[in-house]
Order: C-alpha cells, then structure tokens, then sequence
C-alpha cells in the first residue's frame, strides 16, 4: 500500500477503497468496530515508510450498509 500512496502523492493525487472486492467487483464492507483502529494503523505505515511526509485523507462511507475506509 506504502507504493501506491507514493505513487498518488508523486502525480495528481488519488483514492484507494478498502472493502471492495476485485473480482467480482461487490462491496464486501469492513468490520465497523475495528475500522477507526485499521485507519490508525495505515496512517502509521504511511508515516513510517514514505519521506517526505505524507497527510493522507481518511473517509468512511457507507454502501448498501456496508462500511468502507
């Protein structure tokens, strides 16, 4: 993941979802009481692994009553 955000920070930006499945592509959802801690969780990665220092946005939306990060 540390690539990816590297990768969007480096051009215009981007978004990645958690909870969605690939293929086929269908909201799976994320468990609601551990996603404030996952969100925590990748944001220290983030600061821990890119230079210079990355502020990534975090947003929790709900689709078809499914929590995604």
């Amino acid at each position: 993941m540390a690539k990816t955000v590297i990768a969007f920070s480096n051009d215009a930006g981007g978004e990645i979802y958690l909870g969605v499945k690939d293929e086929p592509r269908e909201y799976v959802g994320l468990d609601p009481d551990t996603i404030i801690q996952l969100e925590e969780q990748i944001s220290s990665m983030i600061f821990d692994q890119c230079a210079p220092v990355i502020l990534p946005e975090f947003t929790i939306i709900t689709v078809d009553k499914k929590a995604i990060l």
